[in-house]
C-alpha cells in the first residue's frame, strides 16, 4: 500500500502543477497586487507541498488504515463534487452551510452547536471577505439567479 499512497502523492503534486500553469493564463487587474489568480495559486502550492509530504510518509506509514483511509478519501471526493453541483444549483450561501454539516457529520463531530456555529460562521466569514470587501461575486445558483 505504500505504493498506492506513492501514486496518490504524484498525482497530488502533478495536478497541483497543473492548476499553477493554468493560473498563468489568468487576467491581472491593473492597480490590484492580487488578482484572480493569487488564491487558485496559493492552493496550488500548498497542494504540491502535501503531496511532496504525503511522498516522504509513505515510507514511515503503517499500512494498517490504508484501506480505511482511502475510501474516506474517496467520500471526500464525492463530497466536493456533490457540492460543486449545489453550488452552481443552489448558491453559495445555501449551499456551503449544507456541506459543511455533512462533513461535521462524517467527522463525527459531537457537539451540537458545531453543527450551527460553523457552517454559519464559515458561510458568514467568506461572503464577507470576498463579496463584501475584495467585491468579488459569489454564485448564487440556478434556481436563483
Amino acid at each position: 500500500m505504500k505504493t498506492a499512497e506513492q501514486i496518490a502523492s504524484f498525482i497530488v503534486m502533478i495536478l497541483a502543477v497543473a492548476v499553477y500553469a493554468m493560473t498563468l493564463q489568468f487576467p491581472s487587474l491593473e492597480g490590484f497586487e492580487t488578482g484572480p489568480a493569487f488564491f487558485p495559486k496559493m492552493l496550488s502550492i500548498v497542494f504540491f507541498i502535501l503531496g511532496v509530504l504525503l511522498f516522504l510518509q509513505s515510507f514511515r506509514s503503517s499500512n494498517d488504515k490504508l484501506p480505511e483511509k482511502m475510501r474516506d478519501a474517496l467520500i471526500i471526493m464525492v463530497l466536493m463534487l456533490v457540492y460543486l453541483y449545489l453550488v452552481t444549483l443552489l448558491g453559495f450561501n445555501i449551499s456551503t452551510p449544507i456541506i459543511l454539516v455533512i462533513f461535521l457529520a462524517f467527522l463525527k463531530v459531537r457537539t451540537w452547536y458545531s453543527y450551527i456555529a460553523l457552517p454559519i460562521g464559515v458561510t458568514f466569514f467568506v461572503y464577507l471577505i470576498f463579496q463584501v470587501f475584495l467585491g468579488v461575486p459569489i454564485p448564487e445558483g440556478a434556481m436563483f439567479g
